[in-house]
Parts: C-alpha cells; structure tokens; sequence
C-alpha cells in the first residue's frame, strides 16, 4: 500500500510548476562527451554483473519547473548525490519497519 501511495505522488509531481506542461526526453539533443582513454570490449563470456561497466555513462537532470533538461553521454564517474536525498530516508524507514 505505501509503494502505491508513494508512485501516485511521484505521477502527481509532474505539475507542481503552475500547471504547465514539462518537458520531456529529446534524444535528438543529446549532448555526447567521449572519454580520452577507451577500455578494450571483454568477450561475452567475461562479463560480470555489478563488475563490467561502460565506459560512458547517461545523465538526465530532472526538475519541477521545467521537467527534462538535455540528455549527457559522458566518460564514468562517480556520482554526486546530497546527504538529505530521500533515498536515505526510504532506507532507513524500510530498516526501521523491519525491527520492529
């Protein structure tokens, strides 16, 4: 039940900017930045999940005002993220939810 709460208020937040329409995903407009030093391609049989990764990633910024902003193909990195994200919230509840 609150995954089913949670998804209708995520569907609910595409309209917080006044009603107006938001921006999608354009893949024409992608913005692409190869990296200067290209790992070789393993053979099939040497791919690992969680351990083989590409060596460019994809970024779409998202916000409430003007929706999807321009896709980025970029060389791998880490990711930013802030420490007050609900992300960490969420999984702290799910941990709280299962002590008790």
């Amino acid at each position: 039940m609150l995954a089913l709460r949670r998804l209708t208020s995520l569907t609910q937040t595409r309209f917080y900017s006044s009603g107006a329409k938001l921006a999608d995903i354009v893949a024409a407009n992608t913005k692409i930045t190869l990296t200067s030093a290209q790992k070789e391609i393993p053979p099939n049989n040497q791919l690992v999940f969680g351990a083989t990764f590409a060596d460019h990633m994809l970024e779409v910024n998202w916000n409430n005002k003007s929706g999807w902003e321009q896709p980025q193909i970029h060389p791998y990195g880490n990711l930013s993220i802030s420490p007050s994200a609900t992300v960490f919230h969420y999984g702290l509840e799910c941990f709280e939810g299962m002590k008790a």
